[in-house]
């Protein structure tokens, strides 16, 4: 079964925190906060306080093994 990121054409999407720990079946937004100071998950700054995360780094985690 192939990403369905990739399969969308949602690669090239900017995804806000909540919805990449949505799409990673997290239940909050901390683990993506630990995930970022752990150097695994790479976000875009907009601001200082917006981030971001390209679709391509999001299937990137998701190929390389994501959170064990």
């Amino acid at each position: 079964m192939k990403n369905p990121l990739s399969q969308a054409g949602l690669r090239h999407y900017f995804f806000t925190k909540k919805e990449v720990a949505t799409f990673l079946n997290f239940k909050s937004t901390k683990t993506i906060d630990r995930l970022i100071s752990a150097g695994k998950l790479k976000p875009t700054r907009l601001t200082d306080k917006a981030i971001r995360f390209y679709g391509k780094d999001v299937i990137a985690f998701v190929k390389a093994g994501g959170v064990k």
